[in-house]
């Protein structure tokens, strides 16, 4: 059975689903066919298509996909760490078995990384401290009366309320470079669910927005404002971004920092070492700790043949 959750933005033509096409083709074709062979029952037919199948797709998702050997041969290891779904199947897709959360992930430096993982938690970004001066100036404000309006909501908001900024994938080498520290970093992936995910929008210009609709009865400036916030300038497209707005409830005095805890709607399923960050596996499982059950640890490396990180399959070259 194909299972397809309609998600325009995580929908794309891969090496698999075209195998998937082309499988369910020919399993047709075989069944049609089989019913004009004398001498072999059903139940034969189909114990050998499964046998044959099974070889087939163990070997071509060994040598085709990423990080799934990894997975396998770390189930139920002294390390703590256990199976996850496919990194295919979740960057930035519904997964199966719970179709209202997501994976998503979030780029971070050694250090930082190592220490929100032990601490369990994750640095919310403010309003004052994310690097695109844009942020929830979406719209067109040449006219005063609404600049001015939406200045005092973005103040506003901005002591109140911040953001956890996810990608939907973790392949991509800018991304690494902007936001894991050139790739010595770390790479977070979390299951969240997609009710409390907001996607940002990419547009090549500001809206223009007629002024006299802030004044309307029953106007809902929230709403108004969270629709500002989900606008960017459509080169920060490459980050492929999506959202978590959280209240600021937990301030660090001593890092100086906002943060949300891990919880059943954040939940660390991966950690992804940069191409050349030092942390070691120990230094990795250290930091797990006792959260290290349901979460796979891999080392990245760059592509041979694409402008891609992808998973590195050699043991041997993470110590």
């Amino acid at each position: 059975m194909l299972i397809v959750t309609w998600r325009p933005g995580g929908l794309s033509l891969s090496t698999g689903l075209w195998f998937v096409a082309a499988s369910a083709f020919a399993g047709a074709a075989g069944a049609v066919l089989m019913k004009q062979v004398d001498g072999v029952k059903p139940f034969r037919f189909q114990a050998w298509v499964g046998l044959v199948s099974a070889t087939v797709l163990t070997l071509a998702s060994i040598l085709l996909e990423d990080g799934q050997w990894t997975a396998a041969t770390t189930t139920g290891s002294e390390s703590g760490h256990s199976w996850t779904r496919p990194n295919w199947l979740l960057a930035g897709t519904p997964f199966l078995g719970n179709s209202s959360a997501m994976r998503v992930y979030h780029f971070v430096n050694c250090e930082y990384g190592l220490q929100d993982i032990a601490r369990r938690r994750l640095k919310v970004a403010t309003l004052a401290d994310v690097n695109d001066p844009f942020e929830m100036l979406s719209l067109n404000l040449k006219d005063s009366g609404l600049r001015a309006t939406l200045g005092k909501a973005r103040k506003e908001f901005g002591e109140r309320r911040g953001m956890l900024c996810f990608s939907r994938g973790w392949r991509n080498p800018v991304q690494w470079s902007h936001y894991a520290d050139h790739h010595r970093g770390l790479c977070l992936g979390f299951d969240v669910p997609d009710r409390l995910l907001r996607d940002v929008q990419y547009r090549k210009s500001r809206a223009a927005v007629d002024a006299t609709v802030i004044d309307a009865p029953g106007f809902d400036m929230g709403s108004f404002v969270l629709k500002a916030l989900d606008v960017k300038f459509v080169h920060w497209t490459y980050e492929d971004e999506v959202r978590m707005i959280v209240d600021l409830e937990t301030y660090d005095d001593a890092c100086r920092i906002w943060y949300r805890g891990f919880d059943g709607d954040l939940v660390l399923r991966e950690v992804i070492v940069g191409a050349d960050c030092p942390a070691t596996r120990a230094q990795v499982a250290e930091a797990l700790g006792d959260g290290a059950r349901g979460v796979v640890a891999h080392k990245a490396r760059l592509a041979f043949g694409t402008y891609r990180v992808v998973t590195q399959r050699r043991e041997d070259l993470w110590q």
